[in-house]
């Protein structure tokens, strides 16, 4: 009788340590919330270099997009002052030539500029993923970020630039163990030392119960 209440005692106990472990589970550790914020790449955020990166080979083009226009205006400027023998009307005419050149490259260059964005902005919903990141950092914010964390929150993610100041304010600024002290506190399940005394109460009010029941 005494080992079969020992046997169910241990079983109940092994019990109360599985359920305590997957409510831990649901949630993540301080320290591994601390280190998916230390391992974000702030230039994985950096519209221009996205932008050069999706240029590829044809990035000469556009970095070389004013000194060409230059040299394009005098060339024109100078070869219609030949066929018309007057500068005013030559350079009137190369201007408009250049000008209108000069909008469409333009016009790729914001084609460009909106394909990083989205490239961009697919990455920050990669890190913020289900869990999210910056919003569970918000008491650390100041309180111009607060827009910021409700709408990634809502998986709204076109604010990059303010999103690349707030990782990088985190990343240099936050207090690792004021940030792990509230983490325990909100959500109690992933401390260590309030599992382990909670699992020691829970087995202590077992064994209690066992004792009375073997008394009757």
């Amino acid at each position: 009788m005494a080992e079969q209440s020992t046997s169910q005692l241990n079983e109940s106990e092994d019990q109360i340590e599985k359920d305590s472990q997957a409510n831990a589970n649901d949630f993540p550790s301080a320290e591994s919330m601390l280190a998916r914020l230390n391992s974000v790449n702030i230039e994985a955020f950096d519209i221009q270099l996205k932008m050069d990166e999706l240029k590829g080979k044809w990035n000469w083009i556009f970095v070389l997009t004013m000194p060409i226009s230059a040299l394009l205006l005098v060339s024109l400027t100078l070869l219609g002052l030949f066929f018309a023998d007057s500068f005013v009307i030559s350079f009137i005419i190369s201007s408009g030539i250049v000008f209108s050149i000069a909008k469409v490259i333009d016009g790729y260059e914001q084609q460009y500029r909106s394909l990083a964005r989205k490239h961009i902005m697919k990455t920050i919903a990669e890190i913020e993923d289900d869990i999210g990141l910056i919003h569970n950092f918000k008491e650390f914010l100041p309180k111009k970020y607060r827009h910021l964390w409700q709408c990634v929150r809502k998986k709204n993610f076109i604010y990059i630039e303010q999103y690349t100041t707030a990782i990088r304010l985190l990343q240099s600024k936050l207090e690792h163990e004021k940030f792990i002290k509230l983490w325990h506190l909100k959500y109690p399940m992933t401390d260590p030392e309030y599992v382990r005394d909670k699992l020691e109460e829970e087995a202590d009010e077992k064994k209690r119960k066992d004792k009375s029941r073997a008394r009757r």
